[in-house]
């Protein structure tokens, strides 16, 4: 991403080759292959926190290939010029379709509900067209998203930090 850019720090659980692999069904040529290189339209900037990894779970689930870019949180990747482009919170992941639908420029997307929701509507899987389903499916992801997945963040936070640091009620 250049200077400035996120890290070229890879997270422990990213695969080495920072790429998945499509299912072999899609008959693309070798990792090294310039086939290869051009079938990769999405760029994941990432770093392994829970609404990193529910992104990655999806586009394996997708079987979309995909390129990782690490942004190491840690060292403040986040707070850089180029990312906050892409997502003006500051917070990771996001996603770039370098080839969107509609054959333009590349298309950014932040926050992993509103990623995970592209990417399923761009696969043509997990996302229903009819207006009762997608609504039904819309309104588990944004609860998911609101409540489930904070609160089991802060149960997180509040298990490791134990007694240690005495009364943290609100």
């Amino acid at each position: 991403a250049g200077a400035g850019g996120p890290s070229d720090v890879t997270p422990p659980d990213v695969k080495k080759h920072h790429m998945r692999r499509p299912p072999p069904s899609a008959k693309l040529a070798p990792l090294a292959s310039p086939e290869w290189k051009d079938a990769i339209m999405l760029d994941l900037y990432y770093w392994p926190t829970p609404n990193g990894k529910k992104v990655t779970i999806l586009l394996e689930e997708l079987g979309l290939p995909y390129k990782v870019v690490p942004v190491n949180i840690s060292r403040g990747d986040q707070f850089t010029d180029d990312f906050l482009r892409m997502n003006p919170n500051h917070r990771m992941p996001v996603l770039v379709d370098n080839k969107p639908a509609d054959g333009g420029s590349p298309l950014s997307v932040f926050e992993s509900g509103s990623i995970m929701m592209y990417l399923a509507e761009k696969a043509g899987k997990f996302w229903p067209q009819d207006v009762r389903t997608k609504y039904e499916v819309n309104q588990w992801v944004i609860w998911q998203m609101a409540n489930q997945g904070p609160k089991l963040g802060e149960c997180g936070h509040f298990r490791r930090l134990g007694d240690r640091a005495g009364d943290q009620s609100y």
